[in-house]
């Protein structure tokens, strides 16, 4: 089965978004790891287009960005946040986590970690934030 996916212009499996927020709109922005990406389900299939839905089904004021990328921890988030999504202005951050963060921030180390692996993974997608 194959499943078409394709990315915006910031590498991320999501709609382009404009930087300026509309006034009458609510922005929130869903960060995570493949999970929250969507990997292996079609779009509308993802927890972030289901979410996308269910907050709109009565208006669409809510804009529903997803900054889910593979590989991705809190530590990788976060510079993902400050680093290329900041710009969007979100109202609210959800970060999505699972078990294997936890663990992994422990065994490896937080934020100095991060610094060493930053930059060697995913380097075509997200080549401007290395």
């Amino acid at each position: 089965m194959k499943i078409y996916v394709q990315y915006n212009s910031e590498g991320l499996r999501d709609i382009e978004h404009s930087r300026t927020k509309p006034a009458n709109k609510y922005r929130l922005l869903l960060l995570g790891d493949s999970y929250t990406e969507g990997l292996g389900s079609e779009y509308p299939e993802t927890w972030c287009s289901i979410l996308k839905e269910k907050l709109n089904a009565d208006s669409a004021m809510i804009d529903v960005i997803n900054g889910g990328f593979i590989g991705s921890d809190p530590f990788y988030a976060f510079q993902l946040y400050k680093n290329r999504l900041v710009k969007y202005h979100p109202d609210h951050i959800l970060l999505m986590i699972n078990f294997t963060d936890v663990y992994e921030t422990m065994v490896r180390g937080g934020m100095r970690s991060e610094e060493r692996r930053v930059g060697k993974e995913c380097r075509s997608r997200w080549s401007p934030y290395h």
